[in-house]
């Protein structure tokens, strides 16, 4: 689960899979369908929405603005 609290980021989750690949699988589809709300929701196109996704998420990778902390809860 992700929530904006405050205007922060809250994530939950759970390892849930046995290959760190699938959450590459994962962030991609939510890209995806960001990318299409972005797009029947502005001016901006699928394929520019999700450049600009891409873009930002390439940045963040490389430097990112708040690395956030994470604990495991059972």
């Amino acid at each position: 689960r992700a929530a904006i609290v405050e205007g922060g980021l809250h994530v939950s989750l759970r390892r849930a899979f046995d290959d760190p690949q699938a959450w590459g699988m994962l962030i991609a589809d939510v890209a995806r369908h960001a990318a299409r709300i972005f797009a029947k929701e502005t001016k901006l196109t699928e394929d520019e929405a999700l450049e600009r996704i891409r873009a930002m998420f390439d940045a963040e990778m490389d430097a990112p603005t708040d690395p956030g902390t994470t604990s495991a809860i059972s």
